[in-house]
């Protein structure tokens, strides 16, 4: 194949990823574990595999993962019950333990798939942590309390535990992490108004607001950040922090980017919320989107993969359920049936039948 018929079928591959619009919706409560019947799911990998909270019959939480699309029980060496809130695509897992147990909350990371076992990384000093980020070089991020227990976020990598500091006021929170290593979340400014941040290198850059505080949640590979401020969804991009509206109600908030710019989110009003898709500058209800699979109504969602995969959880027959919202035809299948008929029409014009 030449090189531009190769350029025509790149470019196919990379607008099935912004153009793919309807999605297969699938739960994954497949494999709880006994006793528990319900499950929330807060990340998805690049692999498709979860991380979130399974429920008990009596409302007791414990952290879990999926493997193979199974959901997987961990525990933490700190006890008590435990959440988890973001997996890398190694698998490894981080987010708060012992929220009943003895010690208190601690931020955790489950990095042995195979044994499941989570352990503390730690404070800054004070007597609670939480963890909310990973990214593939293991460095995680979160919130701790200092010796005297004000909030700051921090970045723990090889070993070490940082407070990432402020924007001049008293405290910070982090929430996402890049595979550069880039941090957003929230941080008082010196007039303790709340603005969301990117923290590169150590330096913390105030990203702006829409009207009163806001809140960075995630951050993509390109340094997209999105988040909500005066009860409305942003994308911060290139520089500037874009409102992205509400489809009705009087809010929404976004919880996740991918790095085609894709944003997920929720929006509503004080009695209802639904999930939506932001893509190539429109926003829809992810409801509208879903042709195949379950005819459930998604309300929440908080992950979304470079595959366009989109996770989170609904409330189904009195009970929590957790699903994942796949593109359909998948990419690779578009990406295929874009060569093969590129190879075709290449093959029919340099051999044309007589």
């Amino acid at each position: 194949m030449n090189k531009k018929v190769w350029t025509i079928a790149s470019c196919i591959l990379a607008s099935t990823y912004c153009c793919a619009l309807s999605y297969r919706l699938t739960e994954v409560n497949a494999g709880l574990m006994p006793g528990f019947d319900k499950a929330q799911a807060y990340d998805i990998n690049s692999s498709g595999e979860l991380a979130g909270i399974s429920i008990n019959f009596n409302g007791g939480e414990s952290g879990g993962f999926t493997e193979n699309g199974v959901w997987r029980r961990f525990q933490s060496d700190v006890g008590g019950t435990a959440r988890a809130f973001a997996i890398n695509d190694l698998g490894h897992v981080v987010g708060v333990g012992g929220i009943t147990g003895p010690v208190g909350r601690r931020a955790i990371l489950m990095d042995d798939p195979n044994s499941g076992q989570a352990k503390s990384i730690g404070t800054l000093g004070g007597n609670f942590s939480e963890a909310y980020g990973i990214n593939n070089n293991g460095y995680i991020v979160g919130d701790s309390g200092l010796s005297n227990n004000i909030l700051r976020g921090f970045i723990y990598r090889n070993g070490l535990m940082q407070d990432i500091g402020t924007l001049g006021g008293v405290s910070t929170s982090a929430r996402g992490i890049n595979q550069l290593a880039q941090v957003t979340g929230t941080s008082d400014n010196s007039s303790n108004e709340k603005r969301a941040f990117i923290y590169d290198n150590g330096i913390m850059t105030d990203l702006g607001t829409l009207g009163g505080d806001s809140h960075g949640v995630a951050i993509n590979d390109s340094g997209e950040v999105v988040g909500y401020s005066n009860n409305e969804a942003f994308l911060y991009s290139n520089g500037v922090m874009n409102g992205l509206g509400t489809l009705s109600g009087t809010w929404s908030k976004a919880y996740d980017v991918n790095s085609s710019g894709q944003v997920i989110g929720q929006y509503g009003d004080s009695q209802f919320g639904s999930a939506f898709l932001y893509s190539n500058g429109q926003m829809y209800d992810l409801n509208d989107l879903i042709v195949e699979g379950l005819d459930w109504q998604v309300a929440a969602v908080r992950g979304i993969n470079d595959a366009g995969q989109i996770t989170g959880f609904t409330y189904i027959d009195g009970t929590w359920r957790s699903f994942i919202a796949s593109p359909v035809p998948e990419p690779t299948t578009l990406f295929v049936i874009g060569v093969l008929g590129l190879t075709m029409m290449q093959r029919n014009r340099l051999h044309p039948r007589k």
